[in-house]
């Protein structure tokens, strides 16, 4: 049987003890001091939960104020460690044992994580019960009972040696919540992606991609992260990926029948389909998105008419109109936006329309400003 010293030379080890300075570097870059007055409640409580859902369960009715002052007390407050921790468990109305996780994560070099196999481990080997301690009693003992043991020699800080307890009992014991990314960002993230898989790009909604973005917004660096990695691997088309997550610079008005007659005897709709391809990978991120065709599209189409009846008919993006130019320039000159076309609009002296040119007709995959 593997005793705790022979755990310091696996690979396993080493793993687990990677991801806890992981996590404790980001939950102490997430609440360093000049950051902290700036989170929001909703940010606040991301980040305890990512410390201990136990945690999180006891302070998530405590307001953002109460909260950022006594973890402020705590990471940040004068005088003696032991006087600031017990006014901050004042202020959120728990004992040190409730802390512990925030204190491991953001001081590993000196406190302890009292998972269930360390809280054994800690009674078996030194006949330390924390039943009958406060968090601080059993992590000064358990100090004092390592270094006066050879355990020193292999385990420096009190993270190695937590690290080491929890390979030694394969993660059993391990508290709630012990990756960047837990079971309820995974289940935030299914949530997330199960709307998104519901859009279509080309009836896209200004206030369906705004709560979206104010979503994504919310979410701390590894959750975005996650997010962004969820949306690739479910093959999320680029332009939606890249308007949720990244934001968009302007919104566009494309003309249509114009790009599906472009150089062609038949229009095809599939034209609309390499563009949307196009804008997911354009520089400039185009949104919102209207689309502008002659008055009698539907009738001349012949191709593709289950995408173009899907996507185009009954949609609140397009416009049916003749003359289609009209149109096009008066949505330009009132919303101020783009134009996507292969016509110049010299009858009309479009001065004041920027005018992008879509020729795969040419072999142009790309958008050529006019």
């Amino acid at each position: 049987m593997k005793k705790l010293k022979d755990i310091a030379y696996d690979a396993e080890y080493l793993k687990v003890l990677s991801d806890f300075k992981s996590k404790s570097k980001f939950i102490r870059n997430s609440l360093a001091r000049e950051k902290l007055k700036q989170l929001s409640k909703k940010s606040l409580d991301n980040i305890l939960k990512k410390c201990d859902e136990r945690l999180y369960q006891k302070v998530k009715y405590k307001d953002q104020l109460t909260l950022t002052i006594a973890i402020d007390e705590i990471l940040y407050g004068k005088g003696k460690f032991s006087k600031r921790l017990k006014e901050a468990s004042e202020i959120l109305e728990c004992d040190d044992w409730t802390l512990s996780a925030l204190l491991f994560y953001t001081a590993p070099r000196f406190f302890y994580l009292p998972t269930k196999a360390l809280s054994e481990f800690a009674k078996n080997q030194f006949n330390i019960d924390c039943q009958q301690l406060t968090y601080m009693q059993f992590n000064t003992m358990l100090t004092k009972m390592i270094k006066s043991s050879d355990l020193k020699d292999y385990y420096k800080e009190p993270i190695e040696f937590t690290a080491a307890v929890e390979t030694l009992s394969d993660g059993k014991g391990r508290l709630a919540g012990n990756t960047l990314v837990d079971s309820q960002d995974t289940k935030m993230i299914d949530e997330i992606l199960i709307e998104i898989k519901k859009l279509d790009m080309y009836r896209l909604r200004e206030i369906e991609i705004r709560w979206m973005q104010e979503f994504f917004k919310t979410l701390d660096d590894n959750q975005k992260m996650t997010l962004i990695d969820t949306l690739r691997r479910n093959t999320i088309h680029p332009y939606l990926r890249r308007i949720i997550t990244l934001g968009y610079d302007k919104g566009v008005v494309i003309d249509g029948s114009n790009i599906i007659h472009s150089g062609l005897i038949q229009p095809d709709p599939n034209r609309l389909k390499e563009l949307m391809n196009v804008l997911g990978i354009n520089e400039t991120i185009y949104f919102p998105i209207i689309f502008v065709f002659d008055a009698n599209a539907d009738f001349i189409i012949k191709k593709q008419r289950h995408f173009w009846e899907k996507h185009f008919l009954k949609n609140h993006n397009v416009y049916f109109h003749s003359p289609a130019d009209e149109k096009i320039l008066e949505i330009a000159y009132t919303k101020k936006y783009h134009i996507i076309s292969n016509d110049k609009y010299r009858d009309y002296n479009p001065d004041n329309a920027t005018i992008f040119q879509f020729r795969p007709d040419r072999g142009e995959f790309y958008l050529r400003k006019i």
